[in-house]
This record gives C-alpha cells, structure tokens and sequence, in this order.
C-alpha cells in the first residue's frame, strides 16, 4: 500500500496520523518533533512551512484546478524492499485527497485540527464531483467526517453542531439525487452521540436539545412508515437519555424512557429497555433537589414490570445503590427511614448490597443522630462478614455521626482493625476534621484544647492526607470560643501552618482563603480590646492585599470589632475599613453601615449624633434600604438631642419601619411631640415595613439556642461555656 508522509499546521489543522492498524501515515514520530519546535517558539521546519502554503493553495484553488497542485502534495510510494521512496508528482490533488480520507476511515484518535481538515477536503472533493464532474464521495467518507466531529467534542465545542450540518447538508443532497447518502440509524446515532459528548463536556444548550430531539423523530417517523433502515434501537435511546440525565434533566430523560418502553410494546425489539436504562433516570433524579420520591417510582416501575415477566429487567445491586443515592442527597427528614425501606427490598429480591451500597446508606444514616444505633449495626455487620471489606467511607461515615467520645473510641478500634488486617485504610484526615467538628459543636469548656491535642497527635503520628483544612477547622472552633485569648490560639495555629507549608512547600499546607477567614472571625469575635481589633483589621487587609479578596461580611466583622473594643480610635479606623472597601469595590450593605453607625454609637464623643446621621445619609445616596435595627441604633446616637430624634422618628414612619421597641423607645425617651403622635393608634403604614434586618439572629439570641448537651450527667462531667 502507500506510505503517505504528512504533516500539520498549527494554526488551520493536522491530519498526521499516529500508526495504529497500518503503516499509511509512517514517520509521525518526526512530524510530532517539528510540531513541538513550534510549540517551544522555534521557527517553522520547511515541512511545516510547505503544508501551510498546500492548505491555503487547497482553500483557494479554482474549481477544476486541484490537479495543478499535485506537485505540491508529499505523497510517497516504497520502492524496492530497502524502504527507500520516490516522490509521485503526477498524483493528481483530488486522488490524493480521496486517499487521504479513505485512511481516515480507519482512524480512531482524532483531535479537533484533524476534524476540521477531514471536512474541509471533504468539501473540495464535493466541489469537484458536483461542478467539474469528479467521482461521487462516498458515504464512508461523510460518516468518517461524522466519526471524527463526534470524537473531539470535547475539546471542540462547535464539533457537534458540525456533525449535526453535516447530516442536514446530506439529507439535502438525497432529496437532490444522491440517494446513497439518505442518512441511515448509524450516522443519525453517531452524531447523537456526538450531541450528548457535547452535553458531557459543557452545558447542555437548546440547539443541542431540538438538534437530538429532530433527529429521534425522524427515525421513530421514518421506521414506522415502513423504513427498516431508520430502526431506533436500545442505543439510540441510550444516548438520548444521557444527553438528558448527565445534564440534570431527569423529567425528560424519564420522558424519553417511556418512548423507549412505548417502542418495544409495538413491536421494535431493538429498542428493548434494560436495567442500565432505568439506573441513568433515576441516577439523574438523584442529581435533582427534591426529586427522590420519583427515583423510587421509576424503580418500583421496573421491578412491577419484572414481576410480570419482562426478564430483561432483572434488577441488581447498581439500579438499587442509584435510589439510595437520590435519598442521601435528598436532605428529607425520612430520608433514613426510606433508604432502610430499600434495603430491605433489596433483600426480598435477593440481591446483595456491596459495600458501595452500605456506604451510601451509612452516609444516609450519618445525618440523623436518632438512626445511631442501626449505623453501628450496619458496621458491625461489614466487619463479620466475610464477604464485604470496610473502607474509609465506611468507618468515617459512622464516626461523623457519633458523639465525640464515641467517634474517639470508634476511631481507635478503627486502628486496630488495621493493624489487624481487617481493613485497607486506616484513619485519615478526614475522620480527625470530623472528630474535630463533633468536639466543636458540644460547646463544652475546653473543647478548645481537645481540638487542639487532636492537631498536635496528627502532627506527630503524620495522618494521611494531612492538609490545610484540619488547620482551618481548628481556627474554626476558636472563632467559636468565648475565651478571651481565642484570637492569639488561633493566631499560633495559623503559624503553625505557615511552618509547616515553608518547610514542605506542599501546596495542600498553603493557607488559602478559609484559613485568614477562620484566623479573622477568631480575633473579630473574641475581640474586647484595641490590641484584637487592630489584628483583625490586619488579617483583612492582608486579604485585600492579596487574592483572598474578602466579602462584605468579613469587612463587617472588623467593623464590629472596633464596635467592642473599646478604642478612642474606634470610628475612624471603622471609617477606614468602609473607605478600603469602596477602593476595591466590595459592596457595603445594609449590615455593614449598621455596624458603622453602632461605632459611632459606642464612642460617646460629642459629635456622636452628628457623625450617625452622616452615616444614614450615605445609606440614602447609596439606595441602601434602612431596617428597624438601623432607626434603634440613630436613635441610641441621638438620645438626649430632641432635634436630631424628630428627624430620626420622621424618617423612620416614612419608611415603615416603627417596629414595637421602636415606639416603646419613642414613647419613653423621645421629646413631647413625638409622644403625642404615638398616643393614640399607630396608623398601619408607619410599621407595614418594620423588619430587624437581613442578618438573621443575633449573636446573643444563636449562643442562647445552642444546644447544652443531652443529659445532666453530661453537664456535670463538663460543665458549659456562659
């Protein structure tokens, strides 16, 4: 056969073929050399530089003219059993071309120049035949040109919709005359499958969608007016349905399940549905919030049609771990419930769980603490039988849900069961980040110490997957702490990853964003001194001075630390932080001005009123919307000035915003005129928008909700922070 020498062209396309089943396109390993010197910014080989000029000849040719270029094509035969070779110069262009795409036929690992050069020879050789009486292009040459657009959709994304005009272009030579070319199941399935490639590797948009759901017509229309060719079959649906369900389309991709199950009953047995069908639906119900009950409907569907004899649709271990799995992401308040209700289904039709399935099902478990006791069951059952092997999913599933002192000696047994052999994985970082939380959320006195004993143990014993975030969780529960000296514990935390990142220079030890946010909240929220304050506006403007930009909520933290330290500097470091904030364009809220006028208002200087309502004016240039929490502080500003009051009170009934303590403050402290407005009934228009703020609960009102513990021996044995 020919030895065919070719090269590619960075910047149009490549059509060097690496040897796979012949040797039709020899010496690829050189081509692939000139191309990496172009890559390294070295000049173009001659080669190189000869193929651009050959595709833009190839481009800009005359019809009729491509045999004046066959000089120009380095096409090459063997000559002699030495492996020397001789240039074939009176090869005409279009033979060669024809050639070059009957090879391609055959190739398999396309890249996206290589798809565009396939079409675009593929349209000279179609000029040729239709206006200078060229020999017909075969139908394996379009469906090659298919093939080659559905293999890069990938790293091309228009190469689906080329696939998809290239099929048009040849439904419209059919009804021209070329009958050959009348698209048949297999180009119509390729370039399905090159829609959905497309939908995998990007988001699904609604050219992808009528594109795929055209073609599905016209076969289900074609096959039923008597066209055996059309015929749609298991795969033709396949692809359709995860078109849909990869992209979260789960309504639709059910759709598209009862057309296929609709197909069959009228008689296509090639588009009999299996199991595999009916996991990727309800593989995509569990992708879509809130739609688990309709991942058991569909699975209750199969297994009904599998008790009325459809043995295709044996159910197994996949299609029931796939429902488990919509209820564990679900977040229901039955979802353990539920998932236990499958378990035992499972076990009616005889079909043994894996440990993936256990592990969902534990995970499932893990977020509601009255299921503890069956989870532990579960585990139990893993560990004895000889059947199923627990990995790390298993144990930090069940560690997760247990109280601390539990997950601690559930955690040690778990080493042992490793150095035991019973198990692959011992604890890692992740179970010590649980461990860590659990510890955390107890707010028990000298939580604080116990997270940071477990942080010293993983340092000294070198955990696996060892990384910033058991640093950060540890900062995390001092941010929590009422101890006076949280910012300086989490300070010396933070260094210690500093350390340790300068001494390994491993990526997964550099502090990032959460780390300075965790190390921030600790100063801000334990802060009660000028010395705290100035830390934690120094850790953020370290953010803004680097890549960790802050939100508007870290900036309102430091805000409200210079409110409870104390300082003489108080305001205008405040004042600081909100003009920093307006340099580097981070929006300043309702909450961050509230936070500023509370500076003010914990100042106590003499222009305290004064600067409050500055502050109240920007909110209004700013079409920064007042609450009711803003009109208590202006009022606790301007106490004891009876002129600033009234205007705070008339501002204040214009917006809606004369809450109860709002008019129990009025009536108390505000100057005579105001107590006589607020004699009588209140008309409804002066509070219909009283609201305390988008901020939620305050701080004092989520300490006094958490919970203490769950019995008075607990409280006993720890006692509780106050």
């Amino acid at each position: 056969g020919h030895k065919s020498i070719a090269t590619e062209s960075r910047e149009q396309s490549s059509y060097s073929l690496r040897p796979d089943r012949s040797h039709t396109y020899g010496q690829s390993n050189a081509i692939r050399k000139e191309w990496e010197k172009i890559d390294n910014n070295h000049a173009k080989s001659p080669m190189e530089e000869h193929m651009d000029r050959l595709l833009a000849s190839l481009n800009d040719a005359d019809v009729g003219m491509l045999s004046s270029l066959s000089a120009q094509l380095p096409i090459e035969l063997p000559d002699g059993e030495g492996g020397s070779v001789t240039s074939i110069q009176e090869q005409i262009l279009a033979d060669a071309a024809g050639k070059i795409m009957d090879r391609w036929v055959y190739h398999q690992k396309w890249n996206k120049d290589e798809a565009k050069l396939a079409g675009q020879i593929l349209l000279r050789m179609e000029i040729e035949e239709v206006l200078a009486d060229g020999a017909q292009v075969p139908k394996d040459i379009y469906l090659s040109v298919i093939n080659a657009y559905a293999k890069c959709t990938a790293e091309d994304e228009t190469a689906s919709m080329r696939a998809d005009n290239l099929l048009d272009h040849m439904e419209k030579r059919a009804r021209e005359g070329r009958l050959d070319l009348k698209p048949d199941r297999l180009l119509i399935n390729t370039v399905m499958g090159a829609q959905a490639k497309h939908a995998l590797s990007g988001t699904l948009n609604l050219s992808s969608i009528s594109a795929s759901e055209r073609m599905l017509d016209t076969l289900e229309r074609e096959y039923a007016s008597g066209d055996k060719t059309m015929q749609p079959t298991s795969r033709t649906y396949s692809k359709f349905i995860d078109l849909y369900a990869k992209n979260g389309r789960a309504d639709d991709a059910a759709l598209v399940l009862k057309r296929m199950e609709t197909q069959y009953r009228n008689g296509n047995k090639a588009a009999l549905p299996r199991t595999i069908h009916y996991t990727s639906v309800i593989d995509a119900f569990a992708k879509s919030a809130g739609s688990s009950s309709r991942a058991e409907e569909v699975l209750r569907s199969m297994l009904n049609l599998y008790d009325n004899g459809n043995l295709h649709l044996a159910p197994d271990t996949v299609v029931f771990s796939a429902t488990i799995d919509a209820y564990s992401k679900s977040k229901r308040a039955d979802a353990a419930e539920r998932v236990l209700n499958i378990l035992d289904l499972m076990d009616k039709y005889d079909i043994a769980p894996d440990i993936v399935t256990y592990n969902i099902v534990l995970n499932t478990l893990s977020h509601d603490p009255n299921y503890l006791c069956e989870a532990k069951a579960i585990l139990q059952f893993i560990e004895q039988s000889g059947l199923l092997r627990a990995d790390s999913f298993t144990y930090n599933a069940v560690v997760k849900s247990c109280p601390p002192e539990d997950a601690e000696a559930l955690i040690q047994h778990w080493e042992m069961e490793f150095k035991l052999g019973h198990t692959d994985e011992r604890p890692d970082s992740y179970t010590y980040c649980s461990l860590i939380k659990s510890w955390t959320t107890t707010n028990r006195i000298g939580y604080e110490d116990k997270c940071v004993k477990i942080l010293h143990w993983m340092e000294e014993n070198e955990v696996v997957g060892m990384n910033r975030i058991v640093y950060n969780e540890v900062m995390k529960a001092f941010s929590r702490s009422t101890r006076k000296d949280a910012g300086d514990l989490a300070e010396g935390v933070f260094h210690q990853l500093e350390a340790r990142y300068t001494r390994t220079q491993n990526r997964d030890m550099r502090p990032d964003r959460f780390s300075f946010m965790a190390l921030l909240n600790a100063f801000s929220r334990s802060c009660k001194s000028h010395r705290c304050a100035v830390k934690a506006e120094g850790v953020l403007f370290t953010m803004m001075d680097s890549n960790y930009r802050p939100d508007s909520k870290l900036c309102n933290n430091v805000i409200s630390a210079w409110a409870r330290s104390g300082s003489n500097d108080a305001a205008a470091r405040a004042e600081a932080v909100c003009d920093r904030m307006d340099l580097l364009g981070i929006e300043i809220d309702g909450v961050v001005f509230n936070s500023l006028i509370n500076v003010h208002v914990k100042s106590r200087n003499s222009r305290m009123a004064l600067n409050a309502l500055k502050v109240f004016e920007r909110m209004h240039e700013r079409n920064v919307l007042p609450t009711s929490v803003t009109y208590t502080l202006l009022f606790q500003a301007c106490l004891g000035d009876e002129e600033c009051l009234l205007q705070v009170f008339e501002s204040c009934i214009k917006h809606g915003m004369l809450d109860q303590r709002l008019q129990s403050s009025f009536r108390e402290h505000g100057p005579a005129c105001i107590k006589d407005q607020l004699s009588g009934k209140i008309p409804y228009v002066w509070s219909q928008f009283a609201n305390r703020g988008p901020g939620g609960p305050s701080r004092g009102q989520i300490k006094g909700q958490m919970k203490r513990g769950s019995t008075g021996a607990d409280v006993r044995r720890f006692g509780w922070a106050r």
